[in-house]
């Protein structure tokens, strides 16, 4: 996986020592009606084809089979992949999570998606990690700079979390969205692998 830019934090995964401040052009801003919005975003290639990564990605339902942290991820309500679907899931993160814990649980409710434009948004409806009005967005695309790999965009948008500092509350979200994406190349890698190992195996021996 090759992080390409981050707008929000990260720090601690990168090589850049220093922490950033408000005038960082990673750190962005947003004001609405209702106030100031925190917001980053990850941009990072993966060693996967577009149609595998997205396959994975968009299962909105299987979180836990690409992210490790994320222990149980269970439909509530509506259909997998359809707008209006909503999913429960729990975390169990060594290193923190947003909020400060190291378990939590949210609920998501998938918005839109786009197989087309390999894009889907979806809202937190609920969670114990101290995170209010978060909107979250993948985008995957070609990455037209390395052949067969796939660049994979994780957005989130979210109020001013209580208690906490946004320098805090972004570089804690983008290490959730660096998991979530190196996690999808780690499923897409593997399945890709099974996938030969199975049709090698099945191949005629041409010395019989």
């Amino acid at each position: 996986m090759r992080v390409i830019q981050v707008n929000g934090g990260l720090t601690q995964l990168m090589d850049a020592a220093s922490n950033y401040s408000d005038e960082d052009p990673g750190v962005t801003g947003t004001t609405t009606a209702a106030g100031l919005k925190w917001q980053g975003s990850i941009t990072a290639s993966i060693e996967a084809s577009l149609e595998k990564a997205w396959e994975i990605a968009s299962d909105f339902c299987g979180l836990h089979k690409f992210v490790p942290i994320v222990e149980v991820c269970e439909r509530l309500k509506g259909r997998n992949r359809k707008p209006g679907c909503l999913r429960f899931y729990t975390l169990n993160s060594p290193t923190g999570l947003p909020g400060g814990k190291r378990k939590g649980w949210a609920k998501d409710k998938l918005l839109t998606i786009s197989p087309q434009h390999h894009c889907f948004t979806y809202t937190l409806q609920g969670s114990n990690l101290n995170l209010e009005d978060c909107i979250f967005t993948w985008h995957l695309e070609e990455d037209r700079d390395q052949a067969g790999s796939t660049l994979v965009n994780w957005f989130f948008d979210l109020n001013p979390v209580k208690k906490s500092t946004k320098e805090k509350t972004l570089s804690d979200m983008s290490e959730l969205g660096y998991n979530f994406i190196k996690g999808l190349e780690t499923a897409a890698t593997a399945t890709a692998a099974t996938a030969t190992a199975a049709s090698i195996s099945i191949a005629p021996n041409s010395n019989s």
